[in-house]
């Protein structure tokens, strides 16, 4: 049964979902549009990992469809930059800093 459900949607890059996220990007004007599935903490987590790494190697959004570009990791951040987040920031905030590794 999810099998045959499964190959009705596609994946999130392909199919109906795909499609609707491309939709969905020109509806906002934006370049990429990528629908949340795991609630609030999973795209919190995405989009500061996301934030943090491109904040380290300096370069600008990921390649489409999550490919890495490979290279350096380093960080190229001024020295002394911080992360500030009010009191009232949603927990997955703190636990996607502690993955990326940041103090």
């Amino acid at each position: 049964f999810f099998g045959s459900c499964l190959q009705l949607t596609g994946s999130l890059f392909a199919g109906p979902i795909g499609e609707a996220q491309r939709l969905a990007a020109e509806l906002f004007g934006a370049r990429e549009t990528w629908f949340l599935c795991n609630g609030s903490s999973g795209g919190v987590l995405a989009s500061l990992l996301a934030c943090v790494k491109v904040h380290r190697t300096g370069r600008g959004s990921p390649p489409a469809g999550g490919g890495s570009e490979g290279g350096e990791e380093a960080s190229l951040r001024p020295a002394g930059s911080l992360v500030v987040l009010p009191r009232n920031s949603h927990v997955s905030s703190v636990n996607a800093l502690v993955l990326a590794g940041e103090p």
